[in-house]
Protein backbone atom coordinates (compact mmCIF):
# COMPACT_ATOMS: atom_id res chain seq x y z
CA UNK A 1 0.00 0.00 0.00
CA UNK A 2 1.40 3.41 -0.93
CA UNK A 3 2.04 5.97 1.74
CA UNK A 4 -0.19 9.01 1.97
CA UNK A 5 -0.08 11.97 4.31
CA UNK A 6 -3.27 12.93 6.14
CA UNK A 7 -4.18 16.61 5.99
CA UNK A 8 -7.19 17.93 7.89
CA UNK A 9 -9.51 20.37 6.09
CA UNK A 10 -12.80 22.18 6.76
CA UNK A 11 -14.82 20.68 3.90
CA UNK A 12 -15.95 17.38 2.40
CA UNK A 13 -15.56 14.06 4.16
CA UNK A 14 -12.35 12.57 2.78
CA UNK A 15 -10.55 12.57 -0.57
CA UNK A 16 -7.30 11.14 -1.78
CA UNK A 17 -5.50 13.44 -4.18
CA UNK A 18 -2.02 12.34 -5.23
CA UNK A 19 -0.11 11.50 -2.04
CA UNK A 20 -2.47 13.24 0.38
CA UNK A 21 -5.61 12.16 2.14
CA UNK A 22 -7.74 15.20 2.90
CA UNK A 23 -10.04 14.50 5.87
CA UNK A 24 -12.63 16.86 7.34
CA UNK A 25 -11.45 17.73 10.85
CA UNK A 26 -15.06 17.52 12.11
CA UNK A 27 -14.75 13.74 11.79
CA UNK A 28 -12.35 13.82 14.74
CA UNK A 29 -15.39 14.65 16.90
CA UNK A 30 -16.83 11.26 15.91
CA UNK A 31 -14.04 8.63 16.19
CA UNK A 32 -16.41 5.86 15.04
CA UNK A 33 -17.17 7.67 11.77
CA UNK A 34 -13.54 8.75 11.39
CA UNK A 35 -12.41 5.10 11.51
CA UNK A 36 -15.14 4.06 9.06
CA UNK A 37 -14.17 6.78 6.58
CA UNK A 38 -10.46 5.90 6.93
CA UNK A 39 -11.19 2.21 6.25
CA UNK A 40 -13.09 3.24 3.11
CA UNK A 41 -10.23 5.48 1.93
CA UNK A 42 -7.67 2.73 2.64
CA UNK A 43 -9.41 0.60 0.03
CA UNK A 44 -8.87 3.39 -2.50
CA UNK A 45 -5.20 3.59 -1.52
CA UNK A 46 -4.89 -0.17 -2.20
CA UNK A 47 -6.32 0.50 -5.66
CA UNK A 48 -9.74 -1.02 -5.15
CA UNK A 49 -12.77 0.29 -7.04
CA UNK A 50 -13.78 3.87 -6.43
CA UNK A 51 -17.37 2.75 -5.93
CA UNK A 52 -18.30 -0.13 -3.66
CA UNK A 53 -21.89 -1.00 -4.51
CA UNK A 54 -22.10 -3.40 -1.56
CA UNK A 55 -21.20 -0.76 0.98
CA UNK A 56 -24.24 0.37 2.91
CA UNK A 57 -24.88 3.96 3.86
CA UNK A 58 -24.40 4.30 7.56
CA UNK A 59 -27.33 6.11 9.21
CA UNK A 60 -24.96 7.91 11.58
CA UNK A 61 -22.75 9.06 8.71
CA UNK A 62 -25.83 10.32 6.87
CA UNK A 63 -26.91 12.30 9.97
CA UNK A 64 -23.37 13.67 10.27
CA UNK A 65 -23.46 14.86 6.64
CA UNK A 66 -26.86 16.54 7.11
CA UNK A 67 -25.72 18.23 10.32
CA UNK A 68 -22.50 19.64 8.80
CA UNK A 69 -23.11 21.46 5.48
CA UNK A 70 -19.35 21.76 4.91
CA UNK A 71 -19.37 18.04 4.08
CA UNK A 72 -21.73 18.58 1.14
CA UNK A 73 -18.76 19.66 -0.98
CA UNK A 74 -17.87 15.95 -1.06
CA UNK A 75 -20.56 15.38 -3.65
CA UNK A 76 -19.37 18.01 -6.12
CA UNK A 77 -17.41 16.78 -9.14
CA UNK A 78 -14.75 19.53 -8.99
CA UNK A 79 -12.77 20.94 -6.06
CA UNK A 80 -10.10 23.56 -5.60
CA UNK A 81 -7.19 22.18 -3.59
CA UNK A 82 -4.53 24.73 -2.82
CA UNK A 83 -3.99 26.41 -6.16
CA UNK A 84 -5.09 23.46 -8.25
CA UNK A 85 -8.43 22.39 -9.64
CA UNK A 86 -9.03 18.66 -9.20
CA UNK A 87 -11.96 16.50 -10.23
CA UNK A 88 -13.57 13.14 -9.56
CA UNK A 89 -14.41 11.01 -12.59
CA UNK A 90 -16.99 9.15 -10.53
CA UNK A 91 -18.85 12.30 -9.44
CA UNK A 92 -18.55 13.76 -12.96
CA UNK A 93 -20.45 10.70 -14.21
CA UNK A 94 -23.06 10.87 -11.47
CA UNK A 95 -23.71 14.59 -12.14
CA UNK A 96 -23.82 14.01 -15.92
CA UNK A 97 -26.53 11.38 -15.49
CA UNK A 98 -28.41 13.49 -12.93
CA UNK A 99 -28.37 16.64 -15.03
CA UNK A 100 -29.30 14.68 -18.17
CA UNK A 101 -32.36 13.29 -16.38
CA UNK A 102 -33.35 16.73 -15.11
CA UNK A 103 -32.93 18.13 -18.62
CA UNK A 104 -35.07 15.38 -20.13
CA UNK A 105 -37.81 16.00 -17.55
CA UNK A 106 -37.65 19.74 -18.29
CA UNK A 107 -37.92 19.23 -22.05
CA UNK A 108 -40.80 16.81 -21.57
CA UNK A 109 -42.63 19.20 -19.23
CA UNK A 110 -42.08 22.10 -21.64
CA UNK A 111 -43.44 20.04 -24.52
CA UNK A 112 -46.52 19.01 -22.56
CA UNK A 113 -47.23 22.48 -21.19
CA UNK A 114 -46.47 24.56 -24.28
CA UNK A 115 -47.08 22.00 -26.99
CA UNK A 116 -44.88 21.21 -29.92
Amino acid sequence: MREVRIEFVNHGLANIINDRLYVNKLLLLRPDLYRKVLRHEERHIRGESSVDWNEKWDKELFKFILKHPSTWVQFLPVWIVGRRIVYSKTWMGVWLVLLSCVGMVGVTAWTVLVGS
